[in-house]
């Protein structure tokens, strides 16, 4: 015999299942994408641009790649040192002493990135922000779920 309580009970548990599926993927997304989504947030918030000196091309296994050191200080004199990896696809070739232009947060100095690579990570930003977001309202959805199970669970004891 159908009871529509008992499906709508069935209905809301899956509800929850998925829910949390979906909060678990989401929150991976975030996590993937919080790198250079969170550097492009900092430089949003304070963009400063100052020069970069290379300071060691280290070869690779391939012929054309190459990882590049390179280290730049900020208007407090802190100096900061980061590497990035050049396929030597786009022609660009790097020597110890060149100049880089670099853009770093001026609130927090250890986000920073290449000038001509920082428009490439508002893509990252947005699977960040948009990841968080959604897991929120998938948090949301549950808890308001959760909720009307309680309250069935108690109007159960007057059936």
């Amino acid at each position: 015999m159908f009871q529509p309580r008992e499906a709508e009970r069935d209905h809301l548990y899956t509800r929850v299942v998925w829910l949390t599926i979906a909060c678990c993927a989401l929150m991976l997304l975030a996590m993937i994408a919080w790198g250079q989504g969170s550097t492009y947030a900092a430089l949003q918030l304070d963009h400063q641009q100052t020069n970069a000196k290379v300071i060691e091309v280290e070869p690779t296994l391939s012929d054309q790649a190459k990882i590049i050191h390179y280290q730049y200080t900020d208007r407090s004199g802190q100096a900061y040192t980061n590497t990035f990896f050049n396929d030597g696809y786009g022609g660009q070739v790097y020597e110890v002493g060149q100049e880089l232009a670099v853009s770093y947060s001026g609130w927090f100095p250890q986000k920073h990135g290449l000038s001509q690579k920082v428009p490439g990570y508002r893509a990252d930003f947005i699977m960040l922000v948009g990841g968080i977001v959604l897991t929120l309202l998938c948090l949301a959805i549950s808890f308001r779920t959760l909720t009307r199970l309680q309250t069935m669970k108690q109007e159960r004891a007057f059936y």
